[in-house]
Parts: C-alpha cells; sequence; structure tokens
C-alpha cells in the first residue's frame, strides 16, 4: 500500500475533495495532499480537512512549500493553519429534515417548491434553510450549496 498520495492541481473543486474521499476510502491508512486553485480559500481547506486529507497547498506551491508539507505529513501531522482546523470552520451536522431541504436547494428549487414537496409552510423551509446556512457558515444558498457539495453532502 502506499503511504502518500497526491491529488492535483487540475481538477475542478468538488473533483479533487471527491477523489480524496475516494481515495481515503480505497486506502484508510494512505496520507493525501491536494493541490487546488481553491487552497486560498479557508473554507475549501477546512472542507479538505474535514474530508480526511493531510494537507491542501495551491496550485503553484514552490519546492520548499511542498518538501515542508510532504515531511510533515510523513510524520504524521495535518499542513493546515489553526484556523482552518478550528472547530469554527467545521460544519455542524444538519437534521434529517434540513438535510431534505438542502438536497432541494442543491435542485434549485424554489421555496414553495420545495414546501409541497416536503409537505411543510414556506416560513418553515426558511427557517431551515437560515439554519442550514448557519450551520455551514456561509450567509447565501449558494454558497451553503456549494459548501455541502465540497463536502460531498449533496451532489
Amino acid at each position: 500500500m502506499p503511504a502518500l498520495a497526491v491529488v492535483g492541481p487540475n481538477y475542478a473543486e468538488f473533483e479533487g475533495l471527491a477523489l480524496g474521499r475516494d481515495i481515503l476510502a480505497q486506502w484508510p491508512g494512505i496520507k493525501l495532499i491536494l493541490y487546488s486553485h481553491h487552497a486560498h480559500d479557508l473554507f475549501f481547506q477546512a472542507d479538505a480537512a474535514n474530508v480526511g486529507i493531510h494537507a491542501c497547498l495551491p496550485s503553484n506551491a514552490d519546492a520548499t512549500q511542498t518538501l515542508n508539507a510532504v515531511s510533515a505529513v510523513l510524520a504524521g501531522r495535518l499542513w493546515f493553519s489553526h484556523a482552518v482546523l478550528s472547530p469554527l470552520l467545521r460544519p455542524e451536522a444538519l437534521t434529517p429534515r434540513e438535510q431534505e431541504v438542502l438536497k432541494l436547494l442543491a435542485e434549485d428549487q424554489p421555496d414553495k417548491a420545495i414546501a409541497t414537496v416536503l409537505g411543510i409552510s414556506v416560513a418553515t423551509v426558511r427557517n431551515h434553510s437560515q439554519h442550514i446556512l448557519e450551520k455551514l457558515g456561509v450567509h447565501r444558498r449558494q454558497e451553503a450549496v456549494r459548501r455541502a457539495r465540497r463536502l460531498g453532502w449533496v451532489f
């Protein structure tokens, strides 16, 4: 079994994290470094850490950055800033109903359609939507869907 895998940098935002999840599922003990054009985004890095990736480097990382990350990861450490590893950037679990609402948001359904599908009021849909935004630490529905896709919660 390989000790280290390096993924990237030419994957789309969701694809790199999905590939990382797949690699970690197939080889649970492997250390994984992800290169990404999105590495500057703290939420992207937090989502990478949350799916089990050990380091996230910008696509243009130089040799020194790469060697430092490889050394740290092979020594058993995560190569992320303290801010990225903060519990504040870890998404809170959604309730089953919030998960249902999120999946419909990901399908770009309006509140009224979501209410009809789930048999709840539009006000309740808005309530669940607000809770989803708060738990994911974002301000807009599109950001919530984007983050949920990175985490593998919706496709």
